[in-house]
């Protein structure tokens, strides 16, 4: 991030960033990433709070100010959203 390395991931860290970055500045539901993480029966018992776990986990790796989010944004109600540049 900014021109130096972050922090290691997690290989669920890490495919979730990756969904999030071939869905660069969309809106991406809760319950998309879940199937992508989690396929078939797997993800039965997976819910909100799993994702936002691997959220918060991703955000204290890449954001500079985790009580303001640049990067990896929170929509209310629908989802996250990855974007390039800050706001």
């Amino acid at each position: 991030m900014n021109g130096s390395q972050c922090e290691s991931l997690t290989a669920k860290e890490f495919k979730l960033l990756a969904y999030l970055n071939q869905h660069l500045g969309e809106i991406c539901e809760v319950e998309q990433m879940i199937e992508y993480l989690y396929p078939g029966p797997e993800g039965y018992n997976i819910n909100d709070n799993a994702i936002a776990a691997l959220v918060k986990r991703i955000r204290e790796k890449i954001e500079p100010n985790l009580k303001r989010p640049q990067y990896l944004l929170n929509v209310k109600g629908r989802g996250y959203r990855l974007v390039a540049e800050p706001a």
